[in-house]
């Protein structure tokens, strides 16, 4: 049963992590896409008036944060699953250190 906590434990620290971190790089790429406007995609001005194609923008964000996300939740997972082996290799080190000095 401990082993379900710390898995189900990873599992929801490794979905945050992950969703934080292909939510600020989707953010900080498209807004660098937007900025940069490769051949006036992005922004245009129409009769004088500066418009934004947030069908694009959004199609743009959407492809930064799904693939990130799925990548970064893995390698978030096995990086905290790691973490709880090593952590509980030590703790094993450390017990048995103790019972041999008796």
């Amino acid at each position: 049963m401990q082993v379900f906590n710390h898995v189900a434990s990873s599992i929801k620290w490794a979905v945050v992590a992950a969703f934080k971190f292909a939510a600020v790089l989707s953010l900080v790429f498209s807004a660098w896409f937007w900025l940069e406007n490769p051949d006036g995609l992005v922004r245009d001005i129409y009769g004088g008036v500066a418009t934004t194609r947030w069908d694009l923008l959004s199609d743009n964000i959407v492809s930064w944060f799904v693939p990130t996300f799925i990548y970064s939740t893995i390698f978030a997972f096995a990086l905290r699953c790691g973490i709880v082996i090593y952590r509980f290799g030590v703790m094993q080190r450390q017990a048995a250190s103790r019972h041999s000095r008796f």
